[in-house]
């Protein structure tokens, strides 16, 4: 029975993420093919999804009842007004040969029983259980956001937190990492399906169990993190951009400006150094849009993808700076002195951080692979990472690696003269 409550809980959380993205799509007359359209819409509604959850604990509404009339009435809505075909199997998997079928289903899905049976199991994780679930499971019990000021990590955007909120009110602790493991699940298929979208259908089989098949994807996937969540948020991100470059002169120009707005966004509010998803998306928008269409269009274009960006950034700011009060808390202490985090703490924390169980720069590339010093790897075979070089010969691979670069960028800030910089390795963070 607890199995079942588990499921269901990770299966609702799901359907409303898909229901309310697909809402979204319609209301904006956004069409996709259809693997990309579910992609797209489980992201796009998990964002939704998750600032409803926000502004519901704001007003401490957040009753196990609330959540299922809210949830059952966005679900029949998408049925009534989307009218989903879930008879039709067509256009899931990869449209190759059959070899490469097998080559994309058979580990997909060995894994992914292997990923299920793991992520079934009670939580144990010291983040997972201590702050991750840790710090919903209180606030479950006051139907809302309450000030907590012992635990710096209350001061965290939680934008995937509010997901396992829902899944917590119905499952309990494991259907936290059920959560996690859903947006696992789509990236392999939000992969192949931009392999496709750019001509390279083999090639996004690759990328897909290459990404599906790290150890280090695999353990952060199925426990109660934010990570790949996270992952699959920035690339959903960069994913509508690149749609976005091929309809700028367009009606769906603005259009999925809004909708790459709100993906940037949550990735801030999934995790605070996914903030450079949104200074990645503006820039890129103000590049491509000025050097189209001239100044006026290209600031116009980024007040659309910032104004959408801060609908679902913007509350968790504004949490931090009436809770502590600074808006990057438990980050910038130096600019925003509080009473609850001194900055001698941050500055220990970022020491520790960017020497990570001693792994020095020159270190990472074998700790990361091979080593597993960095709290695990992501296999041997990235030692091959080199040869993405290659790809800049094609206009994918050019961005694809311009957005590695630009997620990869440390998080800086100088403060004024006589505090001390803050500056460190945000990919650091990303790790579990």
């Amino acid at each position: 029975m607890t199995v079942i409550r588990i499921l269901f809980a990770a299966v609702f959380v799901w359907f409303v993420c898909l229901s309310s993205g697909n809402l979204l799509f319609r209301a904006l007359r956004l069409k996709f093919p259809r693997r990309e359209r579910i992609f797209l819409a489980f992201l796009s509604g998990a964002a939704l999804v998750s600032t409803v959850m926000f502004l519901l604990a704001a007003f401490t509404l957040v009753y196990t009842g609330v959540l299922l009339i809210i949830g059952f009435a966005v679900v029949s809505a998408w049925v009534y007004f989307c009218r989903p075909d879930f008879r039709n199997p067509r256009g899931l998997g990869p449209n190759l040969p059959w070899l490469w079928q097998i080559a994309f289903w058979a580990p997909l899905l060995i894994y992914g029983c292997l990923y299920l049976l793991t992520a079934l199991a009670p939580e144990t994780d010291p983040a997972g259980t201590t702050y991750r679930v840790g710090l919903i499971t209180r606030y479950y019990g006051h139907h809302g956001f309450f000030p907590i000021y012992t635990n710096m990590y209350a001061g965290l955007a939680e934008g995937i937190e509010m997901l396992f909120w829902i899944a917590f009110s119905l499952g309990r602790h494991s259907a936290a990492a059920i959560v996690e493991m859903l947006f696992l699940s789509a990236m392999p298929f939000g992969m192949l399906s931009f392999g496709e979208r750019i001509g390279m259908p083999r090639a996004g089989v690759a990328g897909a169990l290459l990404f599906y098949l790290a150890p280090i994807v695999g353990k952060d996937g199925t426990i109660a993190y934010v990570d790949v969540a996270t992952a699959a948020v920035v690339f959903a991100t960069f994913y509508i951009l690149q749609i976005w470059i091929d309809e700028t002169s367009g009606r769906n120009g603005n259009r999925l400006l809004l909708s790459t707005g709100l993906l940037a966004g949550f990735g801030f509010a999934c995790k605070i150094t996914a903030s450079t998803a949104v200074v990645y998306t503006v820039a890129f928008v103000l590049i491509v849009a000025v050097k189209r269409k001239g100044w006026g269009p290209g600031l116009r274009a980024v007040f659309v993808v910032t104004s959408s960006a801060c609908v679902i950034s913007l509350p968790w700011v504004l949490k931090n700076l009436i809770q502590f009060p600074n808006p990057f808390f438990p980050l910038f202490n130096h600019w925003f002195p509080n009473p609850y985090q001194y900055p001698m703490v941050e500055d220990r924390l970022r020491h520790d951080m960017a020497r990570f169980n001693g792994v020095a720069y020159s270190q990472i590339p074998f700790e990361l692979t091979v080593g597993g010093h960095l709290v695990g790897t992501i296999g041997p075979i990235f030692l091959l990472a080199p040869l993405a070089l290659l790809s800049l010969r094609f206009r994918s691979g050019r961005h694809l690696l311009t957005a590695f670069v630009a997620m990869s960028l440390r998080t800086s800030a100088t403060p004024p003269p006589g505090f001390s910089s803050l500056h460190f390795p945000s990919w650091r963070w990303l790790l579990p």
